[in-house]
């Protein structure tokens, strides 16, 4: 009984978690019409056709657009350590100006921390973010300059 309750709850799981693909290769298109994903050596759902095309569905990631944070000097040192991070970074600014303040962002651009500098040195937790890429724009909106970092999160 309680190896056919494990067996059934294994391949529940399997099952929930099992939305991802191992394949040759895939590209993405796009143009103003519209755009298509595809992966070559995907298991196949279901398949649609008619005189001239065939459309054949499954699982797929569509491709992932990462954006980025231009870099403009700022007038004075900044550091950051460590880098990569597990729970917490160091900020430091060799200098305090009004309006200095920094944005922690994801990948996809959301803003995820942001807090005004009053210090030369700041401490940012990281703890409660995930595994991943992350990217910290510093801001003097006084002289409109910044800085940005990118930043490896470790567990």
């Amino acid at each position: 009984m309680k190896l056919t309750l494990f067996t059934l709850l294994t391949l529940f799981t399997v099952s929930i978690f099992g939305q991802e693909v191992v394949s040759s290769t895939g590209e993405s298109h796009s143009n103003s019409a519209g755009s298509i994903d595809y992966t070559i050596g995907e298991v196949s759902t279901e398949t649609i056709s008619d005189a001239s095309n065939a459309l054949t569905q499954g699982q797929h990631q569509p491709k992932l657009n990462i954006n980025t944070i231009p870099t403009v000097q700022a007038s004075f040192d900044v550091s950051l350590y460590p880098n990569p991070v597990n729970y917490q970074s160091t900020l430091t600014v060799s200098q305090i100006t009004e309006g200095l303040k920094y944005d922690v962002f994801d990948v996809g651009g959301k803003v995820l921390i942001t807090s005004t500098i009053t210090k030369t040195e700041t401490t940012i937790d990281f703890s409660k973010l995930s595994s991943g890429q992350y990217f910290l724009k510093l801001t003097d909106q006084k002289n409109g300059l910044f800085n940005s970092f990118q930043i490896q999160k470790l567990n």
